[in-house]
């Protein structure tokens, strides 16, 4: 089991024995609402979410990066397309580096509520390029 907490990261296994492990920044905002898959070279994506402004106001992030657990480091997939979600599905296809983000919403600043997204994304962590909406 992986717990991502803030500027630290559990690392848990079957039997319950943990080992806190501290992380080599630059490491993502804190955030709630995303969604993480696992790769089939060990590293993990991390998708969007949500994250407080400096107003402590919720806003829904674009962000994507890649955990190594090999030498604990994130790395910033700046220029990854993706689109704005939080509260999202993320689902690596074994074997290959195609993940499927599907679902989730985009907060609104306006009084008609939160956009809910049902259009899906194919990625390809490998190549760092989205080939298809779904």
């Amino acid at each position: 089991m992986l717990l991502h907490f803030g500027l630290s990261l559990l690392i848990a296994d079957i039997a319950w024995r943990s080992q806190r492990l501290p992380l080599t920044f630059p490491s993502p905002r804190a955030r709630w609402g995303h969604a993480m898959a696992l790769l089939s070279d060990g590293r993990i994506l991390v998708s969007g979410g949500e994250a407080a402004d400096d107003k402590k106001k919720a806003l829904t992030l674009c962000e994507m990066s890649l955990f190594d657990v090999r030498d604990n480091t994130y790395t910033s997939l700046k220029d990854f397309p993706s689109e704005k979600r939080s509260f999202h599905s993320l689902t690596a296809i074994p074997g290959l580096d195609f993940c499927f983000v599907f679902g989730g919403e985009q907060l609104s600043s306006k009084s008609n509520g939160n956009k809910i997204l049902g259009i899906g994304q194919v990625l390809d962590a490998d190549e760092m390029v989205q080939y298809a909406q779904i």
